[in-house]
C-alpha cells in the first residue's frame, strides 16, 4: 500500500512539473512583429508666384521634413507620432537612423529639392516646411498622406504660401486736382497660422493633383489652413502706386477690409468742410491676396461745396489673385502676369514627375459628348516619357510633337506670328522623351475618345527648364517645364 501511494504521488509531481512547463512556452509565443521598409523619395514642388514679402520659392533657404506615423500600435495608436524608429528591429538600419536625434525632422538646404529616406510599411503623413533666410515662421507648408505600400515613387509634395498681402492703389483718387487734400487708409483683421493644428488635423483635402496620385490618401491645400483668433489691425496709411499695404509670410486677411477715405479742408477755401467716408470689401479667400484700385468719374474735388464724395462716386475695382499662378477672378482684373496680348498666359516653373500630372483641360467635354473630362500632360512610369491622357483612364488623351532646340514660348512672346501658318498639321507622337531645352507643341480634344472624336483640336506649348535624375541609377525622375496654352488654332 505505501508503493502504491508513493507511485501516485511521484504521478502529480511529474504531472505537475509539465503544467508549469506548458506555462512558460505558452508566456514565449507573444512575439511583437515589426514592420519593413519602402524606398522612399520626395521631390519638393513650390508654388510659382511671389506672395509673401516677395518671397519667391527660389528664395528659400531652409527645408525642414518631418514623418509622422499615423494610428501605429508602435506609437500607442496615437493619432499621429514622430517616426522614432519603434517599428524597425532593434539594431536595422532603418532602427538607427529613424531613432537619432536630428533624422526627423531634418533639415536641408532648400536647394536640395529630393529627399528620400527608408520609410516605414505603414500609413504616414510627410510634412515640408519653406522657411526664408530672413522668417523664423515656415512661409511654405506641403503635406502629403499615403500608403508606401502602394504609393510611385517619387511622390511630389506640394507646398503652399501660407502668407497674405494686400495691394492698394488710390492714385486714381489722389492724381485729381484737389487730390492732395485726400487720405487713405485700411483696417482689418488677420489670423496667425496655426502651424502644429495645421500639421496634425485629421483629414486633408484630396482634390489637389498630389491627392489623387496612387497610394495617397490626402494632400495639402489651403483650406486646410487652421487659423488662430483674428487680431485688429488699427489703420495703416496708403501710399502712392501699387502700395503694398501688409504682407506677412503667415497671417490671413479675415472677414472685411474697410478702406477709409478723408477729405482734409482746404485753407484756401475757408469753410468749405471736410468729410470722411468708409467702403468695404470682403477678405480674399483662401489660396488668394487681393488688390484694390480706387477710382472716380469725377474731373476733381472743387464741384461741390463739401470736399467729398459719397460710395457712388468711388468704383473699387477687387482683384483676388491666387497665389498659385491660376488667375484671379473680380473687377475684371488679371493674375498679375501684364498684358498677354492675344497669347495665353504662361505657367512657370511646373514640376512633373510620376506622381504629379499637370492638367492642361478639366471641364465638359464638347458635344455631343457632354460628361465632365480631364486631360492632362503625364510623365509616364516606367517610361519617363511625356503622354497626353484622359484623367481616370488609360486613354490617350492627345499627342506631342517635339519643335527642337529652342524656347517657343519666349519666342511668341516676343513675336507674336514666329508661327505664321500656326502649329504643324503633321508629325506628332504619342509619346516622346523629355529634352532640357527643347519646346514642344501638344495637341488634344475636349472629347472622351481622342483618336475617333471629329472634335476640333486644342493646343498647348511646354518648354523643358530644368531635370532631376536618380543619382545612382541615372534614371530620370522629374522634369521642370513652363507651359503656354490653350491655343485654339
Amino acid at each position: 500500500m505505501k508503493k502504491f501511494n508513493l507511485c501516485l504521488t511521484l504521478i502529480a509531481v511529474v504531472m505537475l512539473v509539465g503544467l508549469t512547463n506548458c506555462k512558460k512556452d505558452t508566456e514565449k509565443t507573444s512575439v511583437t512583429k515589426y514592420i519593413g521598409t519602402v524606398n522612399g523619395s520626395f521631390v519638393a514642388q513650390d508654388a510659382s508666384i511671389k506672395v509673401n514679402k516677395d518671397l519667391d520659392p527660389s528664395q528659400l533657404s531652409t527645408r525642414t521634413w518631418i514623418m509622422y506615423a499615423k494610428n501605429s500600435p508602435f506609437y500607442g495608436n496615437q493619432p499621429f507620432a514622430l517616426v522614432k524608429g519603434n517599428e524597425f528591429i532593434t539594431g536595422s538600419a532603418a532602427q538607427q537612423w529613424w531613432s537619432k536625434d536630428g533624422n526627423n525632422p531634418v533639415s536641408f538646404a532648400a536647394s536640395q529639392a529630393v529627399y528620400s529616406n527608408l520609410t516605414p510599411a505603414e500609413p504616414v503623413r510627410l510634412i515640408m516646411e519653406g522657411y526664408g533666410s530672413d522668417s523664423p515662421k515656415a512661409a511654405y507648408l506641403g503635406i502629403l498622406d499615403f500608403d508606401p505600400t502602394a504609393a510611385q515613387f517619387p511622390l511630389a509634395v506640394t507646398s503652399k504660401s501660407l502668407g497674405d498681402k494686400l495691394i492698394v492703389n488710390a492714385d486714381g483718387l489722389t492724381s485729381k486736382p484737389g487730390g492732395d487734400l485726400i487720405s487713405v487708409s485700411v483696417s482689418f483683421q488677420a489670423a496667425r497660422v496655426d502651424l502644429q493644428a495645421t500639421e496634425t488635423r485629421s483629414q486633408l483635402s484630396s482634390g489637389t493633383n498630389e491627392g489623387l496620385a496612387t497610394g495617397v490618401t490626402g494632400a495639402f491645400d489651403f483650406s486646410d489652413i487652421v487659423y488662430n483668433t483674428p487680431e485688429p489691425y488699427y489703420p495703416i496709411p496708403v501710399g502712392h502706386g501699387d502700395c503694398n499695404v501688409w504682407n506677412d509670410y503667415a497671417t490671413k486677411i479675415q472677414g472685411t477690409i474697410t478702406l477709409t477715405i478723408t477729405f482734409a479742408p482746404s485753407p484756401s477755401a475757408p469753410g468749405v468742410s471736410g468729410s470722411s467716408i468708409q467702403l468695404t470689401t470682403p477678405a480674399a479667400g483662401p489660396g488668394q491676396y487681393k488688390k484694390i484700385v480706387l477710382t472716380t468719374s469725377k474731373l476733381g474735388w472743387y464741384d461741390s461745396a463739401t470736399i467729398g464724395v459719397n460710395d457712388q462716386d468711388i468704383s473699387v475695382d477687387v482683384t483676388n489673385i491666387s497665389v498659385d499662378g491660376t488667375g484671379g477672378t473680380g473687377g475684371g482684373g488679371n493674375n498679375g502676369g501684364g498684358d498677354q496680348g492675344t497669347l495665353p498666359l504662361v505657367y512657370s516653373s511646373i514640376l512633373l514627375n510620376f506622381s504629379s500630372p499637370y492638367p492642361i483641360y478639366t471641364g465638359v467635354a464638347d458635344n455631343p459628348e457632354t460628361t465632365q473630362l480631364g486631360i492632362s500632360l503625364i510623365m509616364d512610369y516606367p517610361s519617363a516619357q511625356a503622354f497626353i491622357k484622359s484623367v481616370g483612364s488609360s486613354q490617350q488623351g492627345g499627342e506631342i510633337i517635339d519643335m527642337g532646340q529652342k524656347d517657343l514660348i519666349s519666342l511668341l512672346q516676343a513675336d507674336h506670328t514666329y508661327l505664321p501658318t500656326g502649329p504643324p498639321t503633321t508629325g506628332y507622337s504619342s509619346n516622346l522623351f523629355f529634352v532640357v531645352g527643347h519646346s514642344y507643341i501638344i495637341r488634344y480634344k475636349k472629347s472622351i475618345n481622342y483618336l475617333t472624336s471629329n472634335a476640333s483640336y486644342h493646343y498647348g506649348i511646354f518648354y523643358v527648364t530644368n531635370s532631376v535624375v536618380e543619382p545612382i541609377s541615372g534614371k530620370l525622375i522629374s522634369v521642370t517645364i513652363n507651359y503656354e496654352g490653350p491655343f485654339d488654332n
